[in-house]
């Protein structure tokens, strides 16, 4: 009589995680192991300052499979099929000279001016970019007031200008770089330490073809690379993506390597996030002359020129910036009139699914009663809860992490709930 078989005597569980599933996980960690060490060893490299070794890690990271297909994952994202990683991870090639298309959309800001999104880049141009963003990662030692960086978050940026504003810097002023990825030199992306040849193809938007998303038919016939792709159109350049590009995965650590030179002054402090630039003083005339410093900075910076927007003063008065509101009364952080509206919105479409659920259980009670009247039934709401609402609050809280819990605005929506 034959033995039975293991797993046979003891049937696989459920909630088990198939084998060729686990081994796909674990190579999957494998290749991100790789890709880390591999960008950690260039940032070992580059603290020593020596030009031939830095490029030899730098071109030893950009060829290494593992590390493209790290970068393949984190392409496509979670739960990627494994044959479609392979497929693209075989595909990405930092040194290719030519990529598909690389389908834009308008954006409305909240200033009424639009900016070129770059929604659907080539797959194999986004996992190089991911690799690029990661070389200039490794090497960039970001100055005390530039944020939205890896270790110097949005986050960061808004415990330290309240830190400030608690200790007598009260004299604030925001603004921002008038289109400032658009007006990015393309010449200035050769001073990155990347290859310059891979700068060229996958970078430089000069030598990228764009093509807005949504349009008419491209007369002149279907672009696509080895993963399917929708029919966009031709758009002249300069009214589509120029300088660099918004949606990017390596456009963030460039810009923020570009702009790494801000000026500091003796008693105003500056800090960059993003595009976003706040200045905090001790007095009235600090706040004024370092922002007229920041306006000849900027419009003879190497990288640009550019232009900085109207400037919001903000003189021992409450500041939005980040989303967040800066109040000289209050030793917490607030959220934003925008945020605060944008949650408010969340939660009316909220309320409506929890009603719409309500009302279900009432016809359900009313169904049993009819069909039971002689028995007593329990309330219909006795478990009933909001429970949308209190997703949306839980969203929306996620999204403001340096705000706390217990804060003038999230505390009214949890006693409103």
């Amino acid at each position: 009589m034959p033995v039975p078989s293991q797993s046979e005597c003891f049937p696989l569980q459920p909630v088990a995680t198939p084998i060729s599933e686990r081994q796909w996980l674990s190579e999957q960690g494998r290749a991100h192991g790789v890709f880390t060490g591999k960008k950690a060893r260039i940032a070992e490299v580059a603290a020593t300052g020596k030009t031939k070794r830095i490029r030899a890690a730098v071109r030893d990271f950009l060829r290494d499979d593992q590390v493209k297909l790290s970068a393949a994952l984190r392409t496509l994202g979670e739960r990627p099929d494994r044959a479609v990683a392979m497929q693209l991870r075989d595909h990405v090639n930092a040194w290719a000279k030519s990529y598909a298309p690389i389908g834009w959309e308008p954006s409305l800001k909240s200033d009424g001016r639009v900016r070129p999104i770059c929604k659907r880049i080539p797959p194999e141009l986004k996992a190089v970019q991911y690799m690029l963003a990661a070389v200039v990662e490794a090497q960039f030692a970001p100055s005390a007031p530039v944020y939205g960086v890896p270790n110097h978050s949005r986050e960061d940026a808004a415990y330290a200008l309240k830190a400030l504003q608690n200790q007598g810097f009260t004299h604030l002023a925001k603004t921002d770089i008038r289109d400032c990825y658009q007006n990015v030199s393309p010449d200035a992306l050769y001073q990155l330490p990347l290859p310059k040849e891979v700068i060229k193809h996958a970078l430089d938007t000069r030598n990228l073809t764009f093509e807005e998303l949504g349009g008419q038919q491209d007369p002149r016939g279907f672009h696509g690379s080895f993963f399917s792709q929708g029919s966009m159109t031709t758009q002249d350049i300069a009214s589509g993506p120029r300088g660099l590009m918004q949606g990017s995965p390596a456009s963030g650590i460039i810009l923020a390597w570009m702009l790494n030179d801000i000026p500091a002054g003796t008693d105003q402090v500056v800090m960059l996030c993003f595009d976003n630039i706040v200045v905090s003083a001790t007095d009235y005339a600090g706040s004024r002359e370092m922002v007229n410093t920041l306006f000849a900075h900027f419009g003879r910076h190497p990288a640009g020129p550019f232009a900085l927007c109207d400037v919001f003063f903000a003189d021992n008065q409450p500041l939005e910036f980040l989303g967040y509101l800066f109040d000289p009364a209050r030793d917490d952080i607030g959220i934003g009139e925008k945020g605060r509206f944008n949650l408010e919105g969340r939660l009316n479409e909220a309320d409506k699914i929890d009603m719409v659920e309500l009302h279900r259980t009432m016809i359900a009670h009313r169904e049993r009663v009819t069909a039971a009247p002689r028995f007593w039934h329990p309330p219909p709401y006795r478990e009933c809860y909001p429970i949308n609402h209190w997703r949306a609050l839980r969203d929306f809280r996620s999204g403001f992490p340096a705000a706390v819990a217990h804060g003038e605005e999230l505390a009214f929506y949890l006693e409103t709930t």
